[in-house]
């Protein structure tokens, strides 16, 4: 047995689960907390300037890492300021822990029935237990070892998730006696059973598909099963597709890339998933924008199986002729593997050549030479720049996001984070610090936009005391360039609050940067853009490059939508992307004999 403090313990189990770094803003709520993390010499404290890029950073570790990430704050606005990277977290499946302050327990509301009666007293657990795998106030010191050690299991289980540990002030630092098991126990995710289930069938009916393709989903990167999807696709040679959140298990040149469908897309990779006859959807949650918002136009042409850990994913599709496996996506890929060993695979010549001269006659439009640049240019240019091994955390908001994410080139070893699920402004300057702090030798690049380079904007001051090796490219569009084209398709141009002349001013990024002791340059070409890079391949400290683009920029190819007489909204099919093709020409590019 050992003696110590309930906060000196909480420290040491985050380090068992493998946290190296603590992000925080100390208040009085969190004090005997922040001591402890200050005394464990296996953590190290990030300080942040604003409890948002406190949660923000964490959850950026977290994925990075694969593991847990750690945010620590106050008692109420600390922990009600950090609820937007809980959100993105809990959308995720990022296993994201919250360590909150809180009062005394003698200071808590309890049945009082009064709205507050300690100072800065919240109920942070009922706010956060709707996005939460579990959020508890520990108020019994007899439970508070068990309860810790749960919770963070908890986070990194099943489907993995964001929790959220409050703990009053005065039993931070109540002394327990702590057991050997209890101190040094190994920590491990609890899994399903990963008994080998049996794919006899469906192997037999995918060996005989001419067209068949896998859609890679974040559920294989946190099953630990990028390893075993690799294996399985390069064995059978089954094109892949990707979402947004796991492009990066494969470079964007390999022959099996057969890129990342949805409402927002590559046209090739539309087709190739519409053209199928066979799909199976691993570890995607398949949400509107995958969809593009009509589930029964996903892969219509061939036989459907999904296979997610959460069986609500499934269930949400609505569609009884879908093949669905409620199971762990490292279990069915191990299974895979195992079981298609013995089998005789075709590979698929005539299906690949059809992807590949699709993807030579639909590339995406990059629009070189506009004046000022397009966004798709600017994509180009750091896609060729980066280099493996390179990290790119792109804003998660408009077309910082959705350009990136329909056009970056990634190459072998390259890291690709977002925060996709919320898609919340904001997590354009936190999420690469955060990364930094965990791979500190590794050059990290990010695209923002002007509007969301804003929010959060006091965590550059982080970036330069920390010396990060972050390249930041503003796009300076002069306003917010999603809501532009918004409101000028369906409110006849009727602007608000979008640009300046509809109430909406920014500061300008580069001087803001500036006065933050990062290097900054305006740039408003490619070759100026490849310039800066250059300069920051060189001195390799925090940069803020303010890139001139085309301020009515439109991100093509895209599902339209159109607004009915009744006011609903409805979408063209995934095949039929905007701008359109003609009706005959579409009809020949999905048409086998």
């Amino acid at each position: 047995m050992k003696t110590m403090t309930i906060a000196d313990f909480l420290m040491h189990r985050l380090a068992m689960f493998g946290a190296r770094h603590v992000f925080l803003i100390p208040g009085g709520g969190s004090m005997h907390l922040v001591d402890a993390l200050g005394r464990n010499q296996d953590l190290e404290p990030v300080a942040m300037l604003h409890e948002q890029g406190v949660g923000i950073a964490a959850e950026a570790y977290a994925q990075y890492t694969d593991g847990i990430g750690v945010a620590l704050v106050t008692t109420g606005p600390g922990g009600t300021n950090v609820l937007t990277a809980v959100a993105a977290a809990w959308l995720d499946s990022t296993p994201l822990v919250v360590i909150s302050g809180q009062v005394k327990t003698a200071d808590l509301v309890g049945s009082r029935g009064v709205r507050q009666f300690g100072f800065q007293e919240i109920d942070i657990c009922a706010m956060a237990k709707p996005i939460t795998k579990a959020a508890i106030t520990i108020t019994d010191v007899s439970k508070a070892i068990e309860q810790i050690i749960e919770t963070i299991t908890i986070a990194v289980s099943g489907r993995p998730g964001p929790v959220l540990i409050d703990i009053p002030l005065d039993i931070q630092a109540t002394e327990v006696s702590v057991t050997a098991e209890q101190l040094d126990g190994q920590a491990v995710r609890e899994v399903d059973p990963k008994d080998t289930l049996d794919l006899t069938r469906l192997l037999s009916e995918l060996n005989q598909a001419k067209r068949p393709v896998l859609l890679i989903g974040n559920g294989v990167r946190l099953a630990k099963a990028t390893a075993a999807l690799i294996e399985f696709a390069e064995r059978t040679n089954i094109p892949c597709l990707f979402t947004w959140k796991a492009f990066d298990m494969l470079p964007f040149d390999h022959h099996l890339n057969a890129g990342r469908p949805g409402a927002v897309a590559s046209r090739y990779a539309n087709f190739t998933q519409q053209a199928s006859d066979y799909f199976i959807s691993i570890g995607a949650r398949l949400d509107l924008g995958q969809t593009g918002y009509r589930p029964e136009n996903l892969a219509p042409r061939a036989h459907r199986v999904v296979v997610d850990i959460d069986e609500n994913e499934i269930l949400k599709l609505d569609q009884k002729d879908i093949e669905s496996w409620a199971v762990d996506a490292g279990s069915f890929l191990n299974s895979l593997n195992e079981q298609s060993k013995s089998l005789t695979w075709s590979g698929y010549q005539p299906w690949h050549e059809a992807i590949v001269n699709w993807k030579s006659e639909f590339p995406i439009d990059l629009k070189p030479g506009h004046d000022p640049m397009e966004t798709y240019e600017v994509l180009k240019v750091l896609s060729d720049f980066m280099q493996p091994n390179d990290i790119f955390v792109p804003g998660s908001s408009g077309a910082c996001s959705e350009v990136s994410m329909q056009a970056f080139e990634n190459k072998t070893r390259q890291r690709v984070l977002n925060s996709e699920g919320l898609g919340p402004m904001g997590f354009g300057i936190p999420a690469p610090i955060g990364v930094s702090c965990v791979a500190p030798n590794e050059r990290i690049f990010s695209i923002d936009g002007d509007g969301g380079f804003q929010m959060n904007i006091q965590e550059l001051e982080v970036a330069a005391r920390r010396k990060a090796k972050i390249c930041w490219i503003v796009l300076d569009n002069n306003g917010y360039g999603s809501i532009k084209v918004t409101q000028d398709g369906y409110f006849n141009g009727r602007r608000v609050a979008s640009d300046p002349d509809s109430g909406l001013t920014l500061p300008d990024a580069a001087k803001v940067a500036k006065s933050f002791g990062l290097n900054s340059h305006t740039v408003t070409d490619a070759s100026q853009l490849r310039n800066a890079l250059e300069e920051f391949a060189v001195t390799q400290t925090p940069t803020v490059i303010v890139a001139k683009v085309n301020p009515n920029h439109k991100t093509e190819p895209r599902i339209a939508s159109m607004r009915n007489e009744d006011g609903t909204m409805s979408s063209d099919a995934l095949e039929n992307l905007t701008p359109k093709l003609p009706a005959d020409v579409l009809k020949a590019h999905l048409t086998f004999d």
